[in-house]
């Protein structure tokens, strides 16, 4: 009886978070907040910005081991 309550239990809180896993792209979409947040994680994507963050990592390190070179 308390092993299929806890596994009850597990298994809701499971699908709870899949869902809201799952919803998240939805509340992003509908919400001031979230497409403001959206926008920022945008704004900072690796993918979007991978030469620029390259070059720049490149710039930084050699700036930082020019005379070690």
């Amino acid at each position: 009886r308390t092993w299929n309550w806890n596994t009850r239990n597990w298994n809701t809180r499971t699908r709870n978070w899949n869902t809201r896993t799952r919803n998240t792209r939805t509340w992003n979409r509908n919400t001031r907040a979230g497409n403001r947040n959206t926008q920022n994680r945008n704004r900072n994507t690796w993918n979007r910005n991978t030469r620029t963050c390259n070059r720049n990592w490149n710039t930084r390190t050699w700036n930082r081991n020019w005379n070690t070179r």
